[in-house]
């Protein structure tokens, strides 16, 4: 059976998403009115749902998360959804909430990251469950401490291939100086220019350039509405977006963008291919819903 080959896994955050969109114009400094909703999410645990409906192989999430209600709705649910969910309970904690205001349209306006519990996973735990697993690839967030990144990213551990997702400009720098130990790294236009110490509004192939000299082999490079850069060791391809209407948020398109990508990537190792026939296709649901 397909779920007896080897497995990937996802390490990273796993945490309540609360998402609020103006229900009139937005005014700052004054009080807005707004609707709420709440939804699981962690960068890691959405590109693992994403990968899940994309792969026939079995999908595994190894997360920490607080002791509270929370934490039980969270793993309930992404077991739901397929995932197989290995959580770090962890006592006295709160589990990780990210709070996405939107403008509007439905864009991004600010968004509040309190995901610290991610920080405290503990890793020599999360490797004896990898041995148990033997991956054909691990995925890390960069919700993970740069400690943690340091020692999953020891050459003795059973990662597999090697993936990450940088997050944010200020978490991607975890992967700074290691990115050679990466086989796979996605990220976007300021994601890159914080790897590569360039400034966000340099040219996209600048960029892509930089990711290159500071270490990275492959990587996927998107760039918002405009075209999406997949560097391999043998070719730098664009792939143009598609224009596309927002529904109610874009939150969480990239985590599935990536998580689609790399299930098909994994069988069939052409990842701008892989971009266009699964990643696009799953973040443009996300978007448009």
């Amino acid at each position: 059976m397909s779920r007896l080959r080897p497995p990937l896994v996802f390490i990273g955050a796993l945490h309540v998403d609360e998402l609020i969109w103006p229900t009139d114009s937005m005014n700052l400094h004054a009080s807005n009115p707004v609707r709420r909703e709440r939804r699981v999410g962690g960068v890691a645990a959405n590109a693992a749902r994403a990968a899940g409906e994309w792969s026939e192989r079995q999908v595994h999430l190894i997360a920490a998360t607080g002791d509270d209600a929370d934490a039980s709705w969270l793993a309930q649910t992404q077991r739901d959804a397929g995932v197989e969910c290995h959580t770090q309970r962890l006592c006295n904690a709160t589990s990780g909430r990210y709070t996405a205001i939107h403008d509007e349209h439905g864009e991004l306006l600010l968004g509040l990251a309190e995901t610290a519990v991610a920080e405290r996973l503990d890793t020599a735990d999360a490797c004896h469950t990898l041995s148990g697993l033997q991956p054909v690839a691990t995925v890390l967030d960069a919700n993970l401490s740069s400690d943690s990144l340091e020692w999953l990213l020891m050459p003795d551990k059973p990662l597999g291939k090697c993936i990450a997702l940088a997050v944010s400009p200020a978490k991607a720098l975890r992967f700074a100086r290691r990115l050679e130990r990466i086989d796979l790294l996605f990220c976007n236009r300021r994601e890159a220019a914080a790897l590569c110490d360039c400034e966000p509004t340099a040219g996209i192939d600048s960029l892509a350039d930089g990711l290159l000299s500071a270490g990275a082999r492959r990587f996927v490079l998107s760039d918002g509405a405009r075209p999406i850069v997949v560097q391999t060791p043998a070719a730098r391809v664009r792939i143009s977006v598609p224009s596309l209407a927002i529904g109610t948020s874009v939150n969480g398109a990239g985590d599935t963008m990536a998580g689609a990508s790399l299930a098909l990537w994994l069988e069939h190792e052409d990842l701008a291919a892989s971009v266009s026939n699964a990643g696009l296709p799953a973040a443009h649901a996300i978007i448009s819903r």
